[in-house]
């Protein structure tokens, strides 16, 4: 590859399967569902009309050694999930999460947070579907009821589903976990505040139709508008206890100035949980830097970027203005076993790296990659959905490696610092991007780069 390569190059891309579908608007890894070997991909489509207007679909594509292609378009799919009813919006959310019923098949999750309950006559409470990985695999067009269980909103109009993402094994019980964000939950006093759910791993199977509020643990905003819930995400070992740690964003917070948004990191643990707990309680939180940087707005773990045996976190804000007017800004915090502390200004933290332009919106979206380049540390990704040079907003992702070096481009010496993204390490222009396995990129659920060799600038 080669800086600013274009899309057109990848290993392989699949188009949506129907007009205005937009799929591609969520993807993820969803890693071995069927067991063959290789990791698998799912693709959202939460606009599309099968099951009715809006009901939106998942498209479920199995990994294979070869025979890959171009525009492979997702109605031939592997197998396909359609929504329940018009305007659920199945697959607005997607997302591996392990194994989470020990049965030696990696699982997966789907998030429908326009789903109304029936017989409520209100509209999203919002819906999430767990189903569990197996051999004999799916076929198309399956409807999403059949589901091996799903989690319901507690309250109409709290946009359950969301956001969704694998919390790894928060308890250490051998059992993979999830989280399901429930951004517009209104908890009777703070109206929108937010919601989150952590539902534990276990090998006993889920009922059919769960209401979240039998979740294990629920995390409740602090305030009204924070929209706690509104990005979710698991980050692995941040602090070296040998729990998976969990991150919460409430992107809309307001801090002294104004939806500087709020990040909450929760260490895991095997005991320490009440069924309902305020963000307030966090082991530790960040918060943006200027007014209406929205920080949070994209949240991952960063996988171990610096080698040290911790894993690392990325925090994404669109909005901000360092970099020019809505240039955006991602944040790079380094694990370590202490000195974790509340309400951290971003501005403080290990690292930044600024939007080229403005009104690129970098940080719109943010991940780990894993090794791409096979120098022993991990790498990362950030969008920038409104980025470009032809001034179309076709986008532009980045991807940024080698965090083992002593130098910036410009010859300073510090290993973490504020750099902008555009004179950065390669860049990729796009959509929007997610990661996806074994040392592969999955951009804006359209496209794939495989690793080839171990100098990824050749």
């Amino acid at each position: 590859m080669s800086l600013n390569t274009p899309l057109s190059g990848a290993d392989a891309s699949f188009v949506g399967g129907a007009h205005g579908e937009r799929a591609g608007d969520s993807v993820a890894g969803a890693g071995d569902v069927n067991g063959d070997g290789y990791d698998d991909i799912l693709i959202g489509a939460h606009y599309n009309n099968e099951g009715g207007n809006n009901a939106g679909k998942v498209y479920l594509i199995f990994g294979k050694e070869s025979g890959w292609e171009a525009d492979l378009n997702l109605t031939n799919a592997n197998a396909s999930f359609i929504g329940e009813a018009v305007n659920n919006e199945a697959g607005i959310s997607v997302a591996g999460v392990g194994d989470v019923n020990g049965d030696n098949f990696d699982d997966f999750i789907i998030g429908a947070s326009g789903f109304k309950k029936v017989g409520s006559g209100q509209n999203y409470w919002g819906r999430a579907y767990l189903f569990y990985g197996r051999s004999d695999g799916w076929n198309k067009d399956v409807n999403i009821s059949s589901a091996n269980a799903s989690f319901t909103g507690e309250k109409y109009g709290s946009f359950a589903g969301f956001s969704v993402a694998g919390a790894g094994d928060v308890n250490n019980d051998s059992y993979n976990d999830l989280l399901i964000g429930a951004f517009r939950y209104d908890n009777g006093v703070d109206e929108h505040a937010g919601r989150t759910y952590l539902i534990f791993g276990n090998s006993t199977p889920y009922n059919a139709n769960i209401s979240l509020s039998e979740a294990n643990v629920s995390y409740t905003g602090e305030f009204e508008y924070d929209q706690a819930g509104y990005s979710v995400a698991g980050v692995g070992d941040v602090n070296g206890d040998e729990y998976d740690d969990i991150l919460i964003a409430a992107n809309q917070y307001n801090a002294s100035l104004g939806t500087e948004g709020k990040i909450y990191l929760i260490f895991g643990n095997e005991t320490q949980y009440l069924s309902s707990i305020s963000l307030s309680n966090a082991n530790a939180s960040f918060i943006g830097e200027a007014q209406s940087d929205y920080a949070g707005t994209s949240i991952a773990g960063a996988g171990d970027v610096n080698n040290d045996s911790y894993y690392d976190i990325l925090i994404g804000a669109p909005d901000n203005d360092q970099g020019g007017y809505g240039a955006g800004q991602t944040y790079l915090i380094l694990g370590r076993s202490s000195g974790w502390n509340h309400n951290t200004p971003l501005s403080n933290v290990d690292g930044s790296f600024v939007g080229a332009s403005a009104d690129d919106n970098s940080g719109d979206s943010v991940s780990g990659s894993g090794d791409i380049n096979g120098d022993g540390y991990d790498d990362i990704l950030v969008g920038a959905n409104e980025g470009d040079k032809s001034g179309n907003s076709d986008g532009k992702v980045y991807l940024f490696l080698d965090f083992n070096y002593t130098t910036t481009p410009s010859g300073g010496v510090i290993p973490f610092f504020p750099i902008t993204s555009e004179d950065a390490i390669p860049s990729f222009p796009s959509l929007i991007f997610l990661p996806i396995m074994m040392g592969s990129i999955l951009i804006g659920a359209l496209l794939i780069f495989r690793r080839k060799s171990s100098n990824i600038l050749a």
